[in-house]
């Protein structure tokens, strides 16, 4: 997974990333997973918050084989 980008504001985190799997192939649970770990790990890297990311929003584009989530905490 590449990170294309990610956001923070206030208790919002974003992240767009894309996948070097195809994801058409992934199951969507699995997509999640994965972003939900790069996030958990870009969070705590960089605010040193190890608390819990409640997902707001996930989007899958299979035309560039990324990915769109955005999380609360």
């Amino acid at each position: 997974m590449k990170v294309l980008r990610f956001e923070y504001e206030k208790n919002r985190f974003k992240l767009y990333a894309m996948f070097m799997d195809d994801i058409s192939t992934m199951r969507d649970d699995d997509i999640q997973r994965d972003m939900l770990n790069k996030s958990k790990n870009i969070v705590k890297a960089g605010l040193g918050f190890e608390g819990y990311l409640n997902q707001e929003y996930f989007s899958t584009y299979e035309e560039t084989n990324s990915v769109y989530c955005s999380y609360t905490f």
